[in-house]
């Protein structure tokens, strides 16, 4: 599985679930980033485990957290200044025009 963008809805922020995600990303080995958007969480991710990470992130949650869905697509050059090159996403790239988001790069 290549990079992807998943967009988790619920109750995602403040309950540790990013962290929770960076935690995950980082045990299966993944590069991304994590970060807290109007409607909830989205996460970038590549790497051999992709498949995984998708099918683990809403078994483990925190014990406050609470996953109502998620959207999976493939990176594509819109979500990336480096044209969605999974070797470039270990920061997020939409923190200088969006600075109000909080972002964890993670990388494997």
């Amino acid at each position: 599985m290549s990079a992807h963008i998943l967009r988790v809805r619920g109750l995602v922020q403040g309950v540790g679930f990013r962290p929770y995600v960076w935690r995950l990303a980082k045990e299966l080995g993944l590069r991304g980033w994590v970060r807290n958007d109007g409607a909830g969480v989205t996460i970038a991710v590549d790497g051999e485990k992709v498949a995984e990470f998708i099918a683990r992130l809403p078994q483990e949650l925190p014990p406050l957290a609470r996953v109502d869905g998620v959207e999976v697509e493939p990176l594509t050059a819109c979500h990336s200044r480096e044209g969605g090159n999974p070797e470039k996403m270990e920061s997020d790239p939409n923190l200088e025009e969006e600075p109000g988001f909080h972002s964890l790069p993670f990388k494997g």
